[in-house]
This record gives structure tokens, C-alpha cells and sequence, in this order.
């Protein structure tokens, strides 16, 4: 028992002038080869002290530091992915209305920001003053009775294919108005120049057959080749004649002449109601 004494108090001699030593050389900077006496008792052959070993294979060491970093980070990361990545319907629509409350055609520049233009233009609510056909110089966006609301695209579009409509049949009515003052169609050769007795000529005969066949056919028309089809702009019933000259310049020209042409019609009426005289009589020709 007294020898087993003696050996482990040698072998913690040796220890602890190898833990001096190794002190010594963390201070200096120097590298010094750590190792046990080579007689060692029996059963300490195999023994390595932790921080001999830790100080021999400090490369391992800082490199399972450094793994077990990267663990934490990507533990962590996984983490922050299993609680964001998937937002809740009201977070979603809550972020939608607070993108509404920008008018994102003032940004600088959509690069950069991850953004559909096509789809922020569809999420966009509908403004009437930036529609391109329609507003022509002087007068520009035209609307003093506030008729067309931003967001009712539906209304403003039936309000729009109906201009167009009543502008076109002004603009025949004008020229109609002209041309009876030397041409009359059947059954109204009768009629005076007054509006009052052309109007009355409506439900005389023959001249109410004549208008009734007229009526018929302009109601087939209109539940036909001139309805207004879902996926076509206002107004826009094909090119039968090939002319080509569907543009945006061309579709403010006619909606300009059918504005002008209304006014003209009315006023036409108006005057002839008043004065007996038609349109041609009205010149003072």
C-alpha cells in the first residue's frame, strides 16, 4: 500500500511540472512538446491528462468550436423559418392595405423591390382621371357632376361605351337634320319644317310602318353586332371595313366629334322647336 502511495505521488509530480511547463509556454508564445516520463507505473500507460490532450489538439478543438456555431446558427435559422414563413391570412391582407395607402407610380424605380408592376396595377384601385382615351386638351379630365368614382371601373366603363353610343347616333342625327331639308323618306313628304309637325309625322300612316320597321332593325342590331362584348374596349364592335384605324388618337377624335356632335343635335332641336325653321333655315340659307 505504502509503494502504491509513492507511485502516484511521483506521477503527480510529473504532472504537475508538465502543467508548468505548459503555462510557461502559453505566456511565451513557444511550443513546447508535452509529454509524460517515459517510466510510468503500470496503469498509467494509457492515461493523458484534458488539458495535455486539449492543448496538443487545440486545431480539433477550435474546429469543433466552430462547428458547433454553425449548429447554433442553423438551429436558430430554422427556427425564425418555422415561426415566418408562413404569415396568416390577416397579416397578408393587412399588408396589402397598407401598400394601398402609397401611390406606388411615385416610387423612383420598382428594381429592387420585388414587385409585380402588372400585379400592383391590378391590386391598384381604379382612378378615372388616368385613363388614357377620353381626356384631350383643353379641357382634359372632364367630369364637374363627379359621376366617375375611383374603384368603380364597371361604372365607369358602362358610362363610357354609352358616350361613345350617343355621340354616334348625334352625329348621324346632325347630319340627318341637314339632309331633310331638301330629302325626305317615305311617308314624310308631308312634314313641315317645324320639329313639332316632323314629330307628329311619326304616328301618321305611312310614314309608322317606315318607323317601325326602322325600330326593328335598329333593335336587332344592337342586341347583335352592336352589343358591347365583355373583353373589348367601350365602343369597339370590330373594323368590318379594314380601314385600321383603331388608335388611341383616332378614338379621341371620335369621341370629341360625338361630344361636339351631341351639343350640335341638341341645339338643332332646340332652335327648331322654337323658330319653326330647320337646320338649313336656321343659317338663314
Amino acid at each position: 500500500m505504502h509503494a502504491d502511495t509513492d507511485l502516484d505521488d511521483k506521477a503527480w509530480s510529473s504532472f504537475r511540472k508538465i502543467m508548468n511547463k505548459t503555462r510557461a509556454a502559453g505566456k511565451s508564445g513557444e511550443d513546447v512538446e508535452l509529454s509524460l516520463p517515459v517510466q510510468r507505473p503500470e496503469g498509467w500507460g494509457q492515461f493523458r491528462p484534458v488539458s495535455v490532450v486539449a492543448a496538443k489538439m487545440s486545431g480539433k478543438l477550435n474546429a469543433e468550436l466552430a462547428n458547433g456555431r454553425l449548429a447554433l446558427l442553423s438551429a436558430s435559422r430554422e427556427l425564425h423559418l418555422e415561426t415566418h414563413a408562413k404569415p396568416t391570412e390577416e397579416e397578408i391582407q393587412a399588408a396589402r392595405e397598407a401598400r394601398k395607402k402609397f401611390d406606388l407610380k411615385e416610387l423612383p424605380s420598382d428594381d429592387g423591390y420585388g414587385w409585380d408592376p402588372d400585379q400592383i396595377d391590378a391590386e391598384k384601385p381604379f382612378e378615372p382621371s388616368e385613363v388614357e382615351v377620353g381626356i384631350t386638351p383643353p379641357l382634359g379630365y372632364f367630369d364637374p357632376l363627379g359621376f366617375s368614382k375611383v374603384g368603380d371601373a364597371e361604372g365607369f366603363r358602362f358610362r363610357r361605351a354609352a358616350e361613345i353610343k350617343h355621340g354616334r347616333v348625334a352625329m348621324m342625327a346632325s347630319v340627318g337634320l341637314v339632309i331633310t331639308h331638301w330629302v325626305r323618306l317615305p311617308g314624310y313628304e308631308l312634314a313641315g319644317n317645324s320639329w313639332s309637325s316632323q314629330f307628329d309625322t311619326i304616328v301618321t300612316l305611312p310614314a309608322l310602318y317606315f318607323f317601325s320597321v326602322m325600330m326593328v332593325i335598329i333593335l336587332w342590331l344592337e342586341l347583335s353586332f352592336w352589343a358591347q362584348e365583355d373583353d373589348r374596349q367601350p365602343g369597339d364592335f370590330g373594323d368590318p371595313l379594314g380601314l385600321g384605324m383603331y388608335s388611341t388618337e383616332m378614338r379621341n377624335r371620335e369621341i370629341n366629334n360625338g361630344r361636339f356632335a351631341m351639343f350640335a343635335t341638341t341645339g338643332i332641336v332646340l332652335a327648331q322647336t322654337v323658330s319653326g325653321k330647320d337646320a338649313i333655315e336656321q343659317l338663314g340659307l
